[in-house]
């Protein structure tokens, strides 16, 4: 008898047990980006001209992929601490002429949800380890965690009544979304200074957000600032004016959650949707404030970084800019005209070739492996050679690959010598390259997620085409 109890018991149990949360149709959309950035002719007698331009970058929620830049000077590619990338140009002599240069990319923006911020039963946010998670809780220039600032923090839970860190979170975004007013008139607005925030009431996404994320971190709440351009809802072509600027926080229970407080103002009926979630009608530039570029600016660190930025002898100069969209899907029914499809995948060691540098690395791993240099070399050799499982992987790609060490590839590439390593692109048939895994994931990812990560994107590049 007590058998078939237990048996009933655990039937009962099962019946009652909610059922799990069907995965949610996660929405995207695939365009083509123009950039186009103009530095104008400084005075006469300057001595040194330099430029900076933010490059969209790939990550869980973006694909970026055809990247092509035209410019009258040689330039690089650098990747930061938060793996933002960056164009950087210093041209051999200042220009008698305004400086042109243009990027094109194709992007694919993918919504980002998760469900576990407003229900318990839906999977966990998962996603590499940040290793930035402490900068996260840091009070940024116009953003200070100072008494008063955590006291306004600590009476907006209280009031709500909020216990866990998921609870505070939502009450501050509810107190943002409730109290602050979408508005760009005056001054003041628009520097993400949570102190004009706090007393106007009023202001665009960076204002927003910087209480927010304020308010989050002043409770000991990670959270981290993201900026880039919008795009609208309706599919087609145009310019777009404006940057963007949304936000995530984490918890041990979801991972990292996204939110958009003045969306969610800007749109009532979409309040609910913006607790959790970012829409696919963005690209997202660089994470962070207070920003040092790579490399370091003369002037002080960049309070966000989206619109190119200049200097003459350090001092900063005024760049104009313009970005174009065009949907793929509704514009000529077709993909649009893309710089190439893929034709390989070319992985970068920071390490240079030769048996006689093979032999060093290999001691050099062997004696102090914490101080190896090139995680990729590290990750995929043994002693023996290339690691079994990451050689049957590669050669399970639906492109060929191609690995090249840091001479080679500076000798092949010498526009992009300054370019963090280990690092892998994507190659079209004329060899323009597309950032495809950054030097901050080669560092962070373990072999099996090197090997995920790498199938996943190489095949998304193949559908894609």
């Amino acid at each position: 008898m007590k058998p078939l109890l237990l048996a009933v018991a655990a039937l009962l149990l099962t019946a009652a047990a909610p059922a799990p949360t069907p995965p949610a149709a996660v929405h995207s959309r695939t365009f083509q980006l123009t950039c186009r950035a103009t530095v104008p002719v400084p005075a006469a007698d300057t001595k040194t001209l330099e430029l900076w331009m933010s490059v969209p970058h790939s990550d869980k929620n973006q694909d970026v992929r055809d990247l092509h830049i035209e410019a009258g000077a040689p330039y690089t590619i650098a990747t930061d601490q938060y793996g933002n990338q960056m164009l950087h140009l210093r041209p051999a002599a200042v220009p008698t002429a305004p400086l042109i240069v243009t990027l094109t990319a194709r992007v694919t923006r993918r919504e980002h949800l998760n469900l576990r911020a407003t229900d318990d039963h839906a999977p966990a946010e998962t996603e590499v380890q940040d290793p930035n998670l402490s900068r996260w809780l840091a009070p940024d220039r116009l953003v200070p965690l100072d008494f008063k600032i955590r006291a306004q923090a600590q009476n907006v839970v209280d009031q709500a009544g909020a216990k866990t860190d998921l609870q505070k979170a939502r009450a501050i975004y509810e107190h943002v979304v409730s109290t602050v007013t979408y508005d760009k008139t005056g001054q003041g607005w628009g520097r993400g200074d949570i102190y004009y925030a706090c007393d106007a009431r009023r202001g665009n996404c960076t204002d927003f957000h910087a209480i927010v994320i304020g308010y989050c971190r002043a409770l000991g709440i990670p959270a981290r600032f993201s900026i880039g351009l919008p795009l609208p809802a309706e599919r087609g072509r145009g310019e777009i004016k404006g940057y963007h600027c949304w936000a995530e926080f984490f918890t041990k229970q979801t991972g990292w959650v996204p939110v958009d407080a003045s969306e969610a103002a800007k749109n009532p009926d979409k309040r609910a949707y913006f607790f959790g979630a970012h829409d696919e009608n963005r690209v997202e530039f660089t994470r962070g404030r207070d920003l040092t570029l790579k490399p370091q600016q003369a002037g002080a660190p960049l309070n966000y970084f989206v619109y190119p930025y200049a200097e003459a002898d350090g001092q900063p100069l005024e760049v104009a800019h313009t970005y174009l969209f065009e949907d793929e899907d509704k514009v000529t029914g077709a993909v649009s005209p893309a710089r190439g499809k893929a034709a390989k995948l070319l992985f970068v060691y920071n390490a240079d070739g030769g048996a006689l540098n093979g032999f060093k690395d290999l001691l050099h791993k062997a004696i102090a492996p914490s101080s190896y240099e090139c995680a990729l070399c590290a990750k995929t050799f043994a002693f023996s050679g290339m690691r079994p499982e990451w050689k049957q992987a590669v050669a399970g790609l639906p492109l060929p690959a191609e690995f090249l060490h840091r001479d080679e590839f500076r000798a092949a590439y010498p526009a992009l010598a300054g370019q963090a390593l280990p690092v892998a692109f994507s190659a079209d048939a004329a060899g323009r390259l597309t950032p495809f895994i950054s030097t901050q994931e080669m560092n962070e990812l373990s072999l099996a997620d090197l090997i995920a990560v790498t199938q996943k994107r190489a095949n998304a590049l193949v559908e894609g085409q």
